[in-house]
Protein backbone atom coordinates (compact mmCIF):
# COMPACT_ATOMS: atom_id res chain seq x y z
CA UNK A 1 0.00 0.00 0.00
CA UNK A 2 2.94 2.60 0.97
CA UNK A 3 4.54 1.41 -2.42
CA UNK A 4 1.79 2.68 -4.53
CA UNK A 5 1.50 5.97 -2.58
CA UNK A 6 5.30 6.10 -3.52
CA UNK A 7 4.36 5.73 -7.05
CA UNK A 8 1.62 7.91 -7.43
CA UNK A 9 3.72 10.97 -5.91
CA UNK A 10 6.56 10.08 -7.97
CA UNK A 11 4.40 10.08 -10.90
CA UNK A 12 2.90 13.95 -10.00
CA UNK A 13 6.40 14.88 -9.43
CA UNK A 14 7.05 13.30 -13.20
CA UNK A 15 4.10 15.03 -14.55
CA UNK A 16 4.95 18.52 -12.91
CA UNK A 17 8.67 18.31 -14.38
CA UNK A 18 6.98 17.45 -17.96
CA UNK A 19 4.39 20.78 -17.50
CA UNK A 20 7.38 22.71 -16.81
CA UNK A 21 9.58 21.47 -19.37
CA UNK A 22 6.78 22.52 -21.57
CA UNK A 23 6.38 25.49 -20.47
CA UNK A 24 10.48 26.27 -21.29
CA UNK A 25 9.73 24.61 -24.67
CA UNK A 26 6.70 27.15 -25.40
CA UNK A 27 8.76 29.98 -24.05
CA UNK A 28 11.58 29.62 -26.43
CA UNK A 29 9.57 29.14 -29.02
CA UNK A 30 7.93 32.15 -28.56
CA UNK A 31 11.36 33.85 -28.08
CA UNK A 32 12.58 32.31 -31.28
CA UNK A 33 9.40 32.31 -33.13
CA UNK A 34 9.06 28.77 -34.10
CA UNK A 35 7.09 25.68 -33.53
CA UNK A 36 7.47 22.15 -32.28
CA UNK A 37 5.63 19.35 -31.98
CA UNK A 38 7.22 18.12 -28.67
CA UNK A 39 4.18 21.03 -26.93
CA UNK A 40 1.20 19.56 -28.52
CA UNK A 41 0.56 23.22 -29.79
CA UNK A 42 -2.38 24.87 -30.25
CA UNK A 43 -3.91 23.42 -33.35
CA UNK A 44 -1.03 23.58 -35.28
CA UNK A 45 0.00 21.10 -38.22
CA UNK A 46 0.92 18.19 -35.53
CA UNK A 47 -2.73 17.78 -34.78
CA UNK A 48 -3.85 14.75 -32.10
CA UNK A 49 -1.32 14.87 -28.89
CA UNK A 50 1.36 16.69 -31.11
CA UNK A 51 3.49 13.60 -31.42
CA UNK A 52 5.06 14.25 -28.52
CA UNK A 53 6.15 10.29 -28.73
CA UNK A 54 8.50 10.92 -31.31
CA UNK A 55 10.32 14.19 -30.68
CA UNK A 56 13.16 13.89 -29.26
CA UNK A 57 14.32 15.15 -25.44
CA UNK A 58 15.48 18.74 -25.43
CA UNK A 59 19.42 18.31 -24.58
CA UNK A 60 20.14 19.19 -20.91
CA UNK A 61 22.44 22.21 -21.09
CA UNK A 62 26.49 21.66 -20.67
CA UNK A 63 27.66 25.14 -19.20
CA UNK A 64 27.38 27.99 -16.91
CA UNK A 65 25.77 30.88 -17.72
CA UNK A 66 28.00 33.65 -17.06
CA UNK A 67 26.46 35.11 -13.96
CA UNK A 68 26.11 31.33 -12.55
CA UNK A 69 29.79 30.64 -13.14
CA UNK A 70 30.87 33.77 -11.37
CA UNK A 71 29.14 32.34 -8.16
CA UNK A 72 30.30 29.10 -8.39
CA UNK A 73 34.18 30.86 -9.04
CA UNK A 74 33.46 32.66 -5.57
CA UNK A 75 32.41 29.22 -4.19
CA UNK A 76 28.58 30.10 -4.09
CA UNK A 77 27.45 26.85 -5.57
CA UNK A 78 23.70 27.40 -4.47
CA UNK A 79 23.59 30.44 -5.85
CA UNK A 80 25.16 28.81 -9.19
CA UNK A 81 22.31 26.37 -8.75
CA UNK A 82 19.56 28.83 -8.54
CA UNK A 83 20.95 30.56 -11.52
CA UNK A 84 21.20 27.66 -13.52
CA UNK A 85 17.84 26.64 -12.97
CA UNK A 86 16.47 30.11 -13.75
CA UNK A 87 18.66 30.76 -16.93
CA UNK A 88 17.56 27.24 -18.30
CA UNK A 89 14.29 26.10 -16.68
CA UNK A 90 15.91 23.25 -15.38
CA UNK A 91 15.28 20.89 -12.78
CA UNK A 92 17.16 21.36 -9.38
CA UNK A 93 18.68 17.86 -9.43
CA UNK A 94 19.44 18.78 -13.31
CA UNK A 95 21.18 22.36 -12.46
CA UNK A 96 22.73 20.70 -9.48
CA UNK A 97 24.69 18.14 -11.66
CA UNK A 98 26.07 20.58 -14.46
CA UNK A 99 27.03 23.14 -11.26
CA UNK A 100 28.89 19.68 -9.90
CA UNK A 101 30.25 19.62 -13.10
CA UNK A 102 31.72 22.83 -13.91
CA UNK A 103 35.28 23.53 -13.53
CA UNK A 104 36.08 27.27 -12.22
CA UNK A 105 37.12 28.95 -15.28
CA UNK A 106 38.42 32.79 -15.12
CA UNK A 107 36.05 35.39 -16.25
CA UNK A 108 37.89 37.66 -18.56
CA UNK A 109 35.22 40.54 -18.48
CA UNK A 110 32.45 41.34 -16.26
CA UNK A 111 29.46 39.06 -17.05
CA UNK A 112 26.76 41.18 -19.01
CA UNK A 113 23.30 41.13 -18.12
CA UNK A 114 20.87 38.73 -19.85
CA UNK A 115 19.08 40.84 -22.13
CA UNK A 116 15.32 41.22 -21.68
CA UNK A 117 13.33 39.87 -24.78
CA UNK A 118 11.80 42.22 -27.03
CA UNK A 119 8.79 39.85 -25.77
CA UNK A 120 8.78 41.23 -22.02
CA UNK A 121 8.53 37.29 -21.23
CA UNK A 122 9.72 36.15 -18.14
CA UNK A 123 11.71 33.33 -16.77
CA UNK A 124 10.34 30.35 -16.50
CA UNK A 125 10.45 30.20 -13.05
CA UNK A 126 8.76 33.90 -12.45
CA UNK A 127 6.21 32.79 -14.62
CA UNK A 128 5.47 30.24 -11.97
CA UNK A 129 6.09 32.72 -9.03
CA UNK A 130 3.34 34.86 -10.98
CA UNK A 131 0.79 31.62 -11.65
CA UNK A 132 1.17 30.78 -7.36
CA UNK A 133 0.11 34.33 -7.44
CA UNK A 134 3.73 35.40 -5.69
CA UNK A 135 4.79 38.81 -7.45
CA UNK A 136 7.19 39.61 -4.92
CA UNK A 137 8.93 36.72 -5.62
CA UNK A 138 8.59 37.00 -9.33
CA UNK A 139 10.10 40.41 -9.30
CA UNK A 140 13.52 38.75 -7.37
CA UNK A 141 13.73 36.17 -10.26
CA UNK A 142 13.10 38.76 -13.03
CA UNK A 143 15.88 40.95 -11.02
CA UNK A 144 18.21 38.17 -10.51
CA UNK A 145 17.96 36.93 -14.08
CA UNK A 146 17.74 40.22 -16.05
CA UNK A 147 19.65 42.56 -13.66
CA UNK A 148 18.13 45.33 -14.33
CA UNK A 149 16.81 47.82 -11.31
CA UNK A 150 13.96 46.71 -8.50
CA UNK A 151 11.24 49.44 -10.59
CA UNK A 152 11.95 47.88 -14.21
CA UNK A 153 11.54 44.40 -12.35
CA UNK A 154 8.59 45.65 -11.04
CA UNK A 155 6.94 47.39 -14.65
CA UNK A 156 7.75 43.59 -16.34
CA UNK A 157 5.77 41.53 -13.57
CA UNK A 158 2.76 44.05 -13.35
CA UNK A 159 2.93 44.14 -17.04
CA UNK A 160 2.48 40.25 -17.60
CA UNK A 161 0.25 39.76 -14.92
CA UNK A 162 -2.28 42.27 -16.38
CA UNK A 163 -1.50 40.35 -19.83
CA UNK A 164 -2.26 37.39 -17.61
CA UNK A 165 -5.12 38.57 -15.98
CA UNK A 166 -4.13 38.05 -12.38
Amino acid sequence: MAENSELLARIAELEQEVARQQAVIADLERQTGTASSATGGDGGATGGDGGATSTAPSPTPTTLPPLAQEAFNAGNKVQAIKLVREAYGISPEEAKALVENATVTPVTQPSQPTPVPASKELPPLAQEALAEGNKTRAVKLVRDAYRISLKEAKDLVEEAASRQGL
